[in-house]
């Protein structure tokens, strides 16, 4: 049966490539991509590996403390963009293989859960373009969340292994992961501390690399949370606030959470009560649930930890949605395991066909769109180089772009303003070695 499969499972994943990768091939640069193909102590071009360790140095202190995915960004921006795309594509193909390892435990293996892994993340991430497409956002949430993935999928499995060196490597591949964001790097610690007492509370013994890698995760987000230029990020913005402002915030996030995930948070929570209800050996239920009850906790842990920060772009929600879909599939496997349903069947005689006619239509309508502002983006750049050309003056009046499409890494605000001193002009102006860039008057206007 599964070498019926296989050439469907291969076919969904070339086609998955294909897709990712003309939609990096159509996603231009934008915003803070400008600022990073430059050294931010020089105001260089990043030309080698020591200019990215010395502008990571200042980073640290008046940006943030993001450093191991802020210096990938610096050498993503640094390659030529199309060995970046491929690069790009493959980890995309990557974070839906981890989704599925990391929903399938010690269940059956299905295969075709990787496919369809991406194909939700292609129909759920709320802002996709900024969390997966854009290079910034991508250095960010796709591939800041890979070794979070690995790690879980470290701590899940189980291990017993007492070699001494052991210990030490999972200490620093727990520093890695827990150094990449904070809201997963929060619901990463909150993971590995669960299935730390997991392990004290089956085995009655706890390994010593299991507490060397909860260790290093604990060290990875205190350096990112501890950062001087995480408080001067946090205080520019508006600071933590107050309780109330807390309790706000997380109340902002809980009408978010159901907007966005509501539908795969449900079906994951009747998944599992089915399951229950199946299963009347108690040590069953643990070992069936803990899976996607685990992921579904970090799924909303890793949502509710912005509720100390002032503000939640929908990019951030990538985290929360890669949780709560590999929790979906570790409950249908729980449930296909158990005799609730014939899953494998299901997926043959349908559940595909809708999957594909809905990325299709996802698809028609993500292509119109970054096309569209993808021809925006080469006419913008052939102008501002026609202007430099012309004018000795070297002060450039560009359209600006703007998008409100899931699918499209430009923001609904526009990505350049009348102010030549904003950031966003700063860094264009830089980026094209012009003394000046505004935005076009009218549309300043329009404001």
């Amino acid at each position: 049966m599964r070498t019926r499969r296989f050439p469907f499972t291969a076919a969904s994943l070339v086609a998955a490539a294909a897709l990712f990768f003309a939609l990096c091939r159509l996603t231009p640069y934008y915003a803070d991509d400008y600022s990073y193909m430059f050294n931010f102590v020089t105001k260089e071009r990043i030309s080698s590996l020591g200019d990215i360790v010395q502008s990571m140095g200042i980073h640290y202190l008046k940006v943030n403390g993001r450093i191991p995915i802020h210096a990938l960004d610096h050498v993503f921006l640094w390659m030529d963009k199309g060995v970046f795309d491929v690069i790009h594509t493959l980890s995309f193909l990557l974070l839906g293989w981890l989704t599925y390892r990391l929903s399938a435990g010690n269940g059956k293996d299905r295969l075709w859960i990787w496919p369809v892994s991406l194909a939700l993340l292609f129909l759920l991430t709320p802002d996709f373009g900024q969390s997966f497409l854009w290079i910034t956002g991508s250095a960010n949430y796709l591939f800041g969340i890979l070794p979070v993935l690995a790690y879980l999928i470290f701590c899940t499995v189980p291990g017993k292994t007492r070699r001494w060196y052991i210990a030490p490597l999972a200490f620093l591949f727990g520093v890695i992961a827990g150094w990449t964001n904070e809201n997963t790097g929060a619901a990463l610690c909150f993971g590995a501390a669960v299935c730390l007492l997991r392990d004290h509370l089956r085995e009655r013994r706890v390994l010593p690399h299991r507490i060397a890698g909860l260790a290093g995760c604990i060290c990875g987000l205190g350096m990112l949370l501890l950062a001087p230029g995480e408080h001067v990020r946090l205080d520019s913005s508006g600071g933590t606030g107050t309780i109330a402002a807390l309790i706000l915030r997380a109340g902002k996030i809980s009408l978010d959470y159901f907007r966005f995930l509501g539908i795969p948070l449900m079906a994951t929570a009747v998944l599992v009560v089915l399951c229950h209800r199946r299963m009347t050996d108690e040590k069953e239920r643990r070992e069936a649930l803990f899976l996607p009850a685990l992921l579904t906790v970090l799924s909303l842990v890793s949502a509710f930890s912005m509720a100390a920060a002032p503000y939640f772009p929908a990019r951030t929600w990538s985290g929360p949605t890669v949780f709560i879909i590999a929790a979906l599939m570790s409950a249908l496997r729980a449930a296909a395991d158990k005799g609730l349903f014939d899953i494998d069947r299901i997926w043959k005689t349908g559940a595909a066909v809708v999957l594909c006619i809905a990325v299709a239509v996802a698809c028609f309508f993500a292509f119109g769109t970054v096309s569209d502002l993808h021809d925006q983006y080469k006419a913008r750049d052939e102008l501002a180089r026609r202007q430099l050309m012309l004018y000795s003056s070297q002060s450039l009046e560009l359209p600006a772009i703007s998008s409100d499409s899931r699918y499209s890494c430009f923001d609904v605000s526009p990505d350049l303003t009348g102010d030549p001193d904003n950031w966003l002009n700063v860094a264009m102006a830089r980026y094209y070695g012009a003394k000046a860039v505004i935005a076009h008057p009218s549309e300043v206007a329009s404001q």
